[in-house]
C-alpha cells in the first residue's frame, strides 16, 4: 500500500484516470494527511467523487486539449460541482476541452479561450 509522509504544508493529491478512480481515490482518503485535492482533468465521463469528499479540501475540473482531444460534456462538470456543494468542498472549473458539450450543442474551441471559457460560466465554489 502507498504511504506518504505527512507534511503540514504540503498538498497531497491525485489526478483521475478513468479505470482507476476507485483505486486510487480511496487510498488518498486514507492517509494520515491534511491538505488532498483531487484533480479530474481531462474529465472524459461522469464520476461520482462523493464518497472521497469528506476528507478533500479542493477538486479542479477541466478537459482535453489538442487534434484528438476526447469530449467534456457540461453536465458532467455541473454534477461534480453539485457533489462538492453538498460537501462544502471548493471546485475549480480551470478549462474546457477543445471538443465541448454544452445543452446538445457541440463546440470547437481554440487553446487559448479553454480557461477563458470556463472563467466565464463562473461555476467556481469557494468555501
Amino acid at each position: 500500500m502507498l504511504r506518504l509522509v505527512h507534511r503540514r504544508f504540503v498538498w497531497n493529491g491525485t489526478n483521475y484516470i478513468l479505470e482507476a478512480v476507485d483505486e486510487r481515490l480511496p487510498i488518498l482518503s486514507a492517509q494520515p494527511i491534511k491538505n488532498r485535492n483531487i484533480i479530474l482533468q481531462p474529465l472524459i465521463e461522469a464520476v461520482n467523487i462523493e464518497p472521497y469528499l469528506s476528507k478533500t479540501e479542493f477538486v479542479i475540473v477541466g478537459g482535453e486539449y489538442g487534434i484528438n482531444a476526447r469530449p467534456l460534456c457540461y453536465e458532467w462538470v455541473l454534477d461534480i460541482r453539485e457533489q462538492c456543494v453538498k460537501a462544502n468542498v471548493d471546485f475549480e472549473f480551470r478549462q474546457c476541452a477543445t471538443n465541448f458539450i454544452k445543452d446538445g450543442k457541440e463546440y470547437t474551441l481554440a487553446y487559448n479561450q479553454l480557461g477563458k471559457q470556463a472563467k466565464a460560466v463562473g461555476i467556481d465554489f469557494k468555501t
